[in-house]
């Protein structure tokens, strides 16, 4: 609801719900461009004679990216508390958050371009140093703009069905980033000469795109200013300290970032099973990932009805179950040769993950809120934004993780082990035993058990969830 003209709330319009979901497309188009593309920017891998050969270029060491990228995803995780707190507290004539959206929106998209663009045209340590640098710089500055975004729902939407109607709208202007980010990102690479050009013209494309639509969001969509009496007088440890006692909290953070941690991997392996094991171009990742969406989008009505019949927890456990069930598919995707078409079954399993993918995202945020209602119940007080703060803390940590940790698994399993090192014996023996089982591909087997090792993640989450009983 907003304020009418004689200070009574009215209904939130369409316009204002719209005009606010502008920015979450271009904000979701960097953060999966940021997942699908840069480490393999930086460390792309081709089979001898593959597709693009000779047109892309190696910039930094498999596992320095990976690394590079976690650190990114470190600065990320660590200003989503500090930021929000902040936010809460800053009290201008524009509002509390227009003011970091509008001014934020500027240096994050010069460091999302300047991550393309590293200093040295070979393969360097100091190309992963800029990666860091560059990627740390835009994620920080992406949590600066998005946690205050994203704390303007409340504010706008006052009553519970405005707050559900804005939420349904900001969850479809996130799927067609998601779609803008995995498929028309891939068109693009292609048509502009694929590899290392195609991928950076592509970049400063997105990059461009979604500043311009985080831009129309700051200067159409109106914020009130606060009076200091509603500004938070708390402090940093008072806000942060409730949520690591509601051990509903707890339970949830640490299964949605099991889930996190296992996609991550998996997800980070897309663009390497199609370019080493495929002998796809990289833009063809855009086509694997078109059916896992498809799928997601028509699923989503259907999550609303079971959620209806089954509760929440149940729901979320059934995402977890079969993300446990359909991952592990991925390591037969060399097997599958004698039965039918690689690739094809590539896209059936992909695609089979869009089902328990969206239960996760449609039912993680209600079961959050339910968390959020206890602590109001246990305290008196709101916490939306630290609890949200927090989960970002957690869950951005996690998925950074993930993509470090597959940089790992690749090299010492999949892509480039080096022969002489100290784990060169354990990761050839490995290889070999899931070769033997046919979970295997020689130097692609780290590729292929990605699937595994996110099952193993989503079982956890199972585990830890099953103990959560706050809802059903």
């Amino acid at each position: 609801m907003t304020k009418g003209k004689n200070g009574e709330l009215t209904p939130l319009g369409m316009k204002i719900i719209l005009l606010y979901c502008v920015a979450n497309v271009g904000m979701m188009v960097l953060d999966t461009v940021l997942d699908q593309y840069a480490v393999f920017f930086y460390a792309p891998r081709r089979t001898e004679g593959g597709a693009a050969a000779g047109a892309v270029m190696a910039f930094a060491p498999l596992v320095l990216a990976g690394l590079a990228l976690n650190f990114g995803r470190f600065m990320d995780a660590l200003a989503n508390p500090i930021v929000g707190y902040l936010s809460d507290r800053t009290s201008t004539r524009w509002g509390r958050r227009i003011p970091y959206v509008l001014f934020g929106s500027i240096p994050m998209t010069i460091f999302f371009i300047m991550m393309f663009f590293p200093p040295l045209q070979s393969e360097s340590k100091w190309n992963a140093v800029w990666f860091a640098f560059t990627c740390g710089g835009f994620l920080f500055l992406y949590t600066l703009v998005v946690a205050p975004y994203l704390a303007l729902i409340p504010e706008l939407a006052k009553s519970s069905d405005d707050r559900v109607k804005l939420s349904s709208w900001h969850a479809i202007a996130s799927m067609l980033g998601l779609i803008i980010g995995s498929v028309a990102t891939g068109v693009i690479v292609t048509k502009t000469g694929g590899g290392t050009n195609g991928i950076r013209t592509m970049a400063v494309s997105m990059g461009i795109l979604s500043f311009a639509t985080i831009i129309f969001t700051a200067l159409t969509v109106k914020e009130g200013p606060v009076t200091k009496e509603k500004v938070a007088k708390i402090s940093f440890l008072q806000a942060l300290a409730p949520a690591f006692k509601n051990k509903h909290f707890l339970i949830y953070i640490f299964s949605i970032s099991s889930f996190w941690l296992g996609y991550k991997v998996l997800q980070s392996s897309t663009i390497y099973v199609c370019t080493v094991i495929l002998n796809k171009p990289e833009g063809y990742v855009s086509a694997i990932m078109a059916g896992m969406l498809v799928v997601l989008l028509l699923s989503i009505p259907l999550v609303f009805t079971l959620y209806n019949k089954f509760g929440k927890k149940k729901l979320f456990l059934a995402g977890l179950a079969m993300m446990m069930l359909f991952s592990p598919l991925q390591g037969l995707v060399i097997k599958a040769g004698a039965f039918m078409d690689a690739t094809l079954f590539y896209h059936i399993i992909i695609a089979l993950m869009g089902f328990p993918i969206a239960l996760m995202l449609v039912i993680y945020n209600a079961v959050l809120s339910d968390i959020i209602d206890f602590d109001e119940k246990q305290t008196g007080f709101r916490r939306e934004a630290m609890y949200y703060g927090i989960e970002g803390l957690f869950t951005k940590t996690t998925r950074g993780i993930g993509s470090s940790l597959s940089a790992v698994l690749f090299a010492l399993f999949g892509l480039d082990a080096a022969s002489g090192s100290a784990f060169s014996g354990i990761t050839r023996s490995i290889t070999e035993f899931f070769t033997s089982v046919g979970l295997g591909a020689g130097p692609a087997t780290g590729l292929l058990l990605a699937g595994p090792i996110c099952a193993v993640f989503s079982l956890a989450g199972v585990i830890i969830f099953s103990k959560y009983t706050l809802t059903k």
